[in-house]
């Protein structure tokens, strides 16, 4: 032990030896990565900053950016710059290609961008109906805002790029996005210019489970009884000011389900953190007092959609959101059989417990750095940075699907959209450990490559991403309860599926430390199904990870602010996203956390992430291969 301990100072100390000193300014080190590349056709080839920001919990620049011509980004260049205050680069991924001017055939587009959205209806077979112009934004890139067509629930965004694939043509596209309205699926198109071909397409919407895992018949376990009188159950957070009113009648964190920990419903009063929602989780203005008494505010709009039609706006839409009165006092009944008579399927109760965890996650991930400077869901963002205007949209009992979930995330400043299902006579938006997994996945893809840049976790370009991964780890890892421990066996999904509470949940095994109950190693990537048997093997590690820092430094109940390890490796995940390149693979991920070790805690935990890793094989000899592919590595 002792050389390998040695081993891990040696590495920490030349990854110090190894920064590069540098006093300039974001963009200067941008013309540096440009130079880094040698273009010969330099006059023509710039580069264009999608997303940067300043990280709240290191202090680190994360800088995301792609080549240009003329103006133009080119998709397929994603490249970064990670640097400290005083301008030494701790990080940097160079994708730029060089000469690649001279491989752009048209740098002019051959159809409008309303031809590209009617070529996509005809391939797609959408039916348009009277698409007409919103806004022209008057940028060298022609972006234009088009009404939603009959062919979208969401208005459809239109600009150029042009897309490298190696060893082709770099292609002059038109970029465009389409929220289907009769399916789950939110497309992005990238259009040939001349031909109006789809060349390719990306679906911002990732499901909770597999088909390998068909629940549709699963037998339910007796329903849990809410406990009584848990209307004296009070549970209040701390830092919570004046400004923050309400009182919400859910199943309160950290508990899982209501079959998890205290075994129901708990009135919680004040949630909201000052820091993160400093108006309150009502609030859209910016001023002191809600806007709003029903489940819609700042972060998240909660409502039916049983109907399955994305009503969350228009007439009438307050019939759908719970209703919590001058005082914001949500309480509506609840039964845990959701087809229960009497309660209406008790789907108020199903709205505010959505509400409430979907601004919890926000609250939290906020503290971690997914603030709005890092492009994190919100209407206002106060000024602090990113682009607002994209709460969450959280559907419940959405009438789209059974048993299962999803979440859309489209690029900082579009709303992200989370859609939960029922599963026989289990509702999922009472299994919050599905919420945080779902919402974990506009974490992830927001803040892997930068928060303009939704392709980056593609599962169809980049097999060996570790976007499951994520989410499974923010649901198991907000959702711990004292007297847990490293051996215990924790399935994902139990409620919604039927399960008890200690069923083994809807991956190949449930989460432990214990290689008895579940043995994954790096070893299992080449036979793992894409993308959830791969989100599987990369969650085991984090869970490793996760208990060696508990081990080492407790385990502490306050989720917000707490010093535990539980807290570490929730700061070591957040962070670690923001150094990794885009199209990650594992080793990515591994090396991503290591530079956010060094960047929070000066390395203090180097050793320990690097024998929790090795002890799941991927170590310091491990090999990735190709993010490209499961099987090289």
């Amino acid at each position: 032990m002792t050389s390998f301990v040695f081993f891990c100072s040696l590495l920490h100390t030349n990854a110090q030896i190894q920064s590069q000193p540098n006093n300039n300014s974001l963009n200067q080190q941008g013309v540096n990565l440009i130079k880094l590349v040698q273009d010969k056709d330099a006059q023509n080839v710039s580069y264009i900053i999608t997303a940067q920001h300043k990280s709240r919990t290191s202090g680190i620049h994360h800088m995301y950016l792609r080549q240009a011509v003329n103006g133009i980004e080119i998709i397929g260049t994603e490249s970064s710059i990670h640097n400290t205050q005083d301008g030494t680069i701790v990080k940097k991924h160079n994708n730029f290609v060089k000469d690649i001017g001279i491989t752009v055939k048209n740098t002019s587009p051959g159809i409008s961008s309303s031809q590209a959205i009617n070529s996509v209806a005809q391939q797609m077979g959408y039916t348009i109906s009277s698409l007409q112009e919103i806004e022209r934004k008057g940028t060298i890139n022609q972006e234009i805002l088009y009404n939603k067509a009959g062919i979208s629930a969401s208005n459809i965004p239109v600009k150029l790029a042009y897309l490298h694939q190696k060893g082709q043509e770099t292609t002059m596209v038109w970029q465009l996005s389409v929220e289907e309205i009769d399916s789950t699926d939110w497309w992005e198109f990238l259009v040939h210019a001349g031909t109006g071909a789809i060349i390719s397409k990306l679906n911002y919407t990732v499901s909770c489970f597999t088909d390998e895992h068909n629940h549709n018949s699963c037998n339910d376990i007796a329903d849990t009884e809410e406990k009584a009188s848990t209307l004296n159950a009070i549970y209040e957070i701390e830092n919570s000011s004046a400004l923050m009113v309400g009182s919400y009648n859910v199943i309160a964190m950290p508990d899982e389900s209501p079959q998890h920990g205290s075994g129901g419903r708990q009135v919680v009063v004040n949630p909201d953190n000052a820091i993160a929602s400093p108006f309150g989780w009502h609030d859209t203005d910016g001023v002191a007092g809600a806007e709003s008494n029903y489940t819609v505010g700042n972060n998240t709009d909660a409502y039916d959609d049983r109907t399955s039609t994305a009503s969350g706006s228009g007439s009438g839409v307050n019939s759908e959101r719970a209703f919590g009165d001058t005082g914001l006092v949500f309480n509506d009944p609840f039964n845990t059989d959701v087809t229960a008579a009497g309660t209406n399927g008790s789907i108020f109760a199903a709205v505010t417990n959505l509400f409430y965890w979907a601004n919890i996650i926000h609250d939290i991930s906020y503290l971690y750095g997914f603030d709005e400077a890092a492009g994190n869901f919100q209407e206002n963002n106060y000024g602090n940075g990113g682009i607002g205007g994209d709460s969450v949209r959280s559907e419940a009992q959405d009438g789209s699907g059974t048993c299962n979930a999803n979440f859309s995330t489209p690029a900082d400043g579009s709303k992200g959209r989370m859609q939960m299902y029922v599963c026989n006579s289990r509702d999922g938006d009472f299994d919050n450990g599905v919420i945080a997994h779902e919402y974990g996945h506009g974490i992830s893809t927001r803040l892997t490559g930068g928060a303009s840049n939704s392709g980056c976790l593609s599962s169809f370009s980049t097999p060996e991403q570790m976007g499951e991964g994520w989410s499974d780890f923010y649901g198991l890892l907000l959702t711990m309860e004292t007297g847990d421990s490293r051996s215990d066996a924790r399935g994902i999904g139990t409620w919604l599926v039927g399960e008890g509470p200690n069923g083994e949940g809807i991956r190949p095994t449930p989460y432990s430390t214990d290689f008895a109950v579940n043995g994954t190693t790096y070893s299992a990537l080449p036979s793992a199904i894409v993308p959830h048997g791969v989100g599987y093997v990369w969650a085991t590690m984090l869970w490793e990870l996760t208990w060696d820092l508990i081990d080492d430094q407790g385990f502490d109940t306050d989720f917000y602010t707490g010093s535990g390890g539980n807290n570490i490796a929730l700061n070591l995940v957040t962070e670690g996203m923001k150094f990794q390149p885009c199209s990650p693979g594992f080793v990515d991920g591994r090396d991503a956390i290591l530079d956010a070790d060094n960047a929070l805690y000066g390395g203090a935990y180097s050793c320990i992430i690097w024998e929790a890793f090795a002890r799941r094989g991927l170590g310091y000899s491990a090999s990735q291969g190709s993010s490209s592919s499961i099987s090289d590595g």
